[in-house]
């Protein structure tokens, strides 16, 4: 893997919320979470369904949608989910693996499919739409 390309997202704290992220050889983003028990979304112990997907929606900002020449942190929006399966959630303790692959972009407009899991154990997938904001 290559350099951590984490400085690319323009949240800060409390919403930053990957450990790590790297482009890898294939183009795609491969990012990591460790659930902590302070994290703002976890309930009863797990992980909620809508911080996998700004989780999902941060890795993305971090490559497919940034792009390796644009910007860092340049703005992006998620836009569109589709095909979305939620099939569990991770445990405070647990890393969570984000894996993000750009199928197709057009423009500023890019279409993802998107993968959450714990170990093989997966948490959500599907497709997510971004466009990228020009900027202020």
């Amino acid at each position: 893997m290559s350099e951590n390309i984490i400085h690319r997202i323009p949240h800060r704290p409390p919403m930053h919320w990957l450990d790590d992220a790297k482009i890898l050889a294939d183009g795609s983003i491969c990012a990591r979470r460790t659930i902590s028990p302070a994290h703002p979304f976890v309930v009863k112990g797990m992980l909620a369904r809508s911080a996998l997907i700004e989780m999902l929606a941060q890795a993305a900002a971090c490559g497919a949608v940034s792009g390796k020449e644009a910007e860092p942190a340049s703005r992006g929006m998620l836009m569109v989910l589709r095909e979305v399966f939620f099939a569990g959630a991770p445990a405070v303790g647990e890393g969570v693996d984000l894996h993000v692959k750009m199928i197709r972009s057009f423009g500023n407009m890019f279409l993802c499919e998107a993968i959450a899991t714990v170990g093989e154990r997966l948490l959500v997938r599907g497709e997510f739409s971004f466009v990228r904001l020009p900027a202020d």
